[in-house]
């Protein structure tokens, strides 16, 4: 592992970088203003993909990539699947522990709806299951 970060020095350095600059614009900034950005810079493309990309922390996604690695290995299967299930737990005691509001239900309780450009077919998640995300 430390051979890893040792070879790799320039992109965990532009890594540490990157997130620590989004933290610290996040920290700095309402929630209002970062969602209402990216509102109102949609595109198809960006609907359609992360459309699909939303999908891939789900259970769906867990049991293809499963069902792939037991064509490659039995052990790369069962990491999988331990894997899934470890995201599945944390990612609902994280959701229980923060109780933070979902976009949708951020803006309805704020009455700011209006200003919210929603995804033609797309039904919003709502309620207090934004962090992490991830299916209600």
């Amino acid at each position: 592992m430390k051979l890893l970060f040792k070879n790799q020095r320039f992109y965990f350095l532009l890594l540490a970088v990157f997130v620590a600059a989004g933290g610290f614009y996040t920290f700095l900034s309402e929630k209002a203003d970062l969602i209402l950005f990216f509102s109102e810079r949609r595109s198809w493309l960006g609907d359609h993909f992360f459309r699909c990309a939303t999908k891939l922390g789900e259970e769906h996604a867990y049991f293809v990539v499963g069902i792939l690695c037991f064509a490659i290995r039995l052990r790369y299967s069962l990491l999988v699947t331990v894997l899934g299930f470890t995201v599945l737990g944390a990612s609902h005691a994280l959701k229980e522990w923060f109780s933070e509001d979902r976009p949708y239900t951020f803006f309805r309780k704020n009455n700011l709806l209006e200003g919210l450009q929603l995804v033609s077919g797309i039904e919003p998640n709502t309620g207090a299951t934004s962090f992490p995300s991830g299916l209600h």
